[in-house]
């Protein structure tokens, strides 16, 4: 006889009633409740648990703080094993924190806590990413809702964001994640947008400190010139191709950077909303009151976490950036900057790193026009002549020591350093000279501060060199001068001297070595130019009398292809500079196209600023 082998039926899965196990468990009998656990935990029925979630939803008003433990053991289920399941259970969380708050801290806790994937090593990374952020759309839909149902909710979540930031030495995505989603809800939190773009910065900032340009590219510390040709060309290339950083918390930087500037870009033309125009064409335009809000929050930010820390080389470059959207937050920002440094009550070493914020903005900023840049040299000028009078007429005259007029160095440094930089567009032109010869550079380099002998010694020769060709100052007596003195000096260890009489090469938007946000960077940054125009060329061979031929450059109608100065004198600018430091600061106030030279508010700056 054959046996005949019944088919096994299929194992269906009881389900419990939740509110009968919640009752038992509340009265002290534990069987019901556990088995409940055991089987989400165990079992991965997708409708199973759907209808749980059913019922957990019918059963919110009993769950108060007396069940935390039950809320804890429902999220550690896996309830994102597909799309509709997920959904199921964020809306089980929004009803939950809105009838019982007292969960508010926990459930959120768990939702930023899926802002940090963990990544297997075994399956795709891509496949891995898609499915993530797919997650972080949900979760950033529940915290939406959350937030428009819970008025408490934002000063719950301020503090958890910032304790749940991924470790600084984390995965790369796991901090590019948690970032991205970080600005995503000051999307629809408008109004704590400032905090949440500080948070983001002070630890951008952390990642720079420890990323200093001599570690990103070793090689420009090199006193080789073509060594140092060489590190320009990798470093091009690296910004070229966008590819990964060598350095792991520059790549980090790097990442972080793009981010940031991206969510900027998204904020400053309103997520790129299209506007029709009359001729039926299509166009995306600045939104001017949001660009206005964004700068006034990272302008905030600027002072209260950049200007007081010390050697940050990319982070500030937020404000570089921002600042190209319109001309009067360009202005707002040399006005801010030129307040705090002509307030005398600013700490001194606020004064010094607002001098060479000013001198790097001014020199490196494509977007800012020349008339801006001849108002703000003016006004510089202006200011120098004003407290050399002061200190030549002060009855207390005090030794042109650097501790006792570091300011006056620093701005001194500042408006060669910019008067260098920017000389084919302040001389462009015979009245253009005529203006810089107002300016009175001779009278400023010959007074008894001796400004030359405390600025940097390779932009003092080409300042000498320039000035000389275009006879707007002679320098090489007062060199020379000093030179002696030094030299004296130190043959006689003269110990009352003032010793560190160098003063710091510190400007803070020198070339940007990070690749992938470089994009963002290098359409407005400029680069330097050591070429002579033809019409500066013109200028000189029709002024400059003959016995004095010995300043032109050889063959000056050739000169376009020319540089004024040896090619060795110009590794000041070369975009790995191989001197770097910094210091700390805040900033202050100057006037634009109708800026006045003294004393007199900016109208423009003001209204805006309102």
């Amino acid at each position: 006889m054959s046996k005949k082998t019944a088919k096994k039926k299929p194992y269906i899965q009881k389900k419990f009633d939740v509110t009968v196990a919640l009752e038992q468990h509340k009265k002290g009998k534990n069987d019901l409740y556990l088995d409940l656990m055991t089987q989400l935990k165990k079992y991965q029925d997708v409708k199973l648990l759907k209808a749980y979630l059913t019922d957990f939803q019918d059963c919110v008003s009993l769950l108060d703080g007396r069940y935390y433990d039950f809320v804890r053991d429902v999220s550690v289920v896996n309830w994102f094993v597909n799309e509709a399941l997920s959904k199921h259970y964020l809306s089980f969380l929004k009803r939950l924190v809105v009838a019982q708050p007292v969960h508010l801290k926990f459930i959120l806790q768990k939702l930023l806590q899926h802002f940090k994937p963990a990544l297997n090593s075994s399956l795709p990374v891509d496949i891995q990413q898609k499915e993530h952020w797919i997650l972080c759309g949900h979760i950033q839909l529940a915290l939406k809702s959350i937030y428009d149902n819970m008025p408490m909710m934002p000063n719950v979540l301020m503090s958890l964001l910032q304790k749940e930031f991924p470790y600084f030495k984390g995965n790369v995505f796991t901090v590019e994640c948690y970032t991205r989603n970080l600005l995503q809800i000051s999307m629809f939190m408008p109004d704590h947008r400032y905090k949440i773009l500080e948070l983001t910065i002070t630890k951008m900032v952390n990642f720079d400190v420890l990323s200093p340009r001599h570690e990103i590219f070793p090689e420009n510390e090199s006193d080789d010139l073509t060594e140092m040709i060489d590190v320009v060309a990798k470093t091009e290339f690296n910004l070229n191709t966008g590819q990964l950083m060598k350095h792991p918390q520059a790549e980090m930087l790097d990442v972080l950077m793009h981010i940031l500037l991206s969510h900027i870009q998204n904020v400053a033309y309103n997520n790129f909303e299209k506007t029709s125009l009359p001729d039926g064409s299509i166009q995306t335009k600045i939104d001017l009151p949001s660009c206005k809000k964004l700068y006034r929050e990272l302008l905030l930010i600027f002072e209260n976490v950049i200007l007081p820390t010390h050697k940050t080389c990319h982070v500030q470059f937020f404000m570089f950036y921002v600042c190209k959207y319109h001309i009067l937050l360009c202005d707002g920002f040399l006005d801010y900057l030129w307040k705090k440094f002509s307030n005398p009550n600013t700490e001194p070493i606020f004064r010094v790193t607002c001098s060479s914020y000013l001198g790097s903005f001014l020199a490196r900023s494509k977007y800012l026009p020349v008339s801006s840049l001849l108002v703000c040299l003016e006004v510089f000028c202006q200011w120098i002549h004003d407290y050399i009078d002061m200190a030549s007429n002060n009855k207390d005259k005090k030794p042109a020591f650097l501790k006792n007029h570091e300011p006056f160095y620093y701005l001194c440094q500042a408006v060669f350093y910019v008067f260098v930089f920017r000389v084919r567009d302040i001389l462009d032109s015979e009245k253009a000279i005529r203006r810089a010869l107002s300016w009175n550079f001779q009278r400023i380099i010959t007074c008894y501060l001796n400004p030359l002998k405390f600025c940097m010694p390779q932009l003092v020769n080409k300042f000498a060199s320039i000035t000389e060709l275009y006879q707007l100052a002679m320098c090489d007596t007062i060199i020379e001068k000093n030179r002696r003195e030094i030299l004296k000096e130190e043959s006689f260890q003269i110990a009352y001297v003032d010793r560190d009489c160098i003063l710091n090469s510190f400007f803070p938007f020198d070339p940007y070595l990070l690749s992938r946000s470089s994009l963002f960077i290098q359409p407005i940054y400029r680069e330097y130019d050591t070429t002579v125009p033809n019409n500066q060329t013109t200028y000189l061979k029709n002024h400059i009398d003959d016995d004095d031929d010995d300043f032109l450059p050889q063959d000056v109608n050739d000169a376009e292809d020319r540089t004024i100065l040896s090619i060795d004198e110009f590794s000041l600018f070369n975009d790995c500079d191989k001197e770097i430091s910094s210091g700390g600061s805040r900033a202050y106030d100057i006037p634009r196209r109708n800026w006045k030279s003294k004393g007199e508010k900016n109208e423009i700056v003001e209204a805006m600023m309102a």
